[in-house]
């Protein structure tokens, strides 16, 4: 039996002082985005909110213009919810 074993703790996909690599940001915004409906708007939304609020502390607003840069992304592609989108920029801005 190995006792020394490896075991994924998620700790070796953080970069450094154990935040999200922005390839990390990308994928779980876009999955976010991909999830976002007008009927779950709030919650999805809150989530996105979350992400941005939580990556905030970097204080060099990259992690905050990855965000937008994914959302317009996301509004460009899907033109007829654009205005969910908009709403969405808003809610992420107060």
């Amino acid at each position: 039996m190995l006792t020394n074993r490896w075991v994924h703790t998620g700790a070796e996909r953080k970069g450094a002082a154990g935040m999200d690599t922005p390839e990390e940001v990308d994928r779980k915004i876009k999955s976010l985005l991909s999830e976002c409906t007008t009927e779950n708007f709030d919650s999805v939304s809150d989530q996105i909110v979350a992400w941005a609020n939580k990556l905030e502390s970097r204080k060099d607003g990259k992690t905050l213009a990855q965000v937008t840069k994914l959302v317009f992304e996301k509004a460009v592609e899907e033109a007829k919810r654009s205005e969910m989108y908009a709403r969405l920029c808003c809610k992420i801005h107060r």
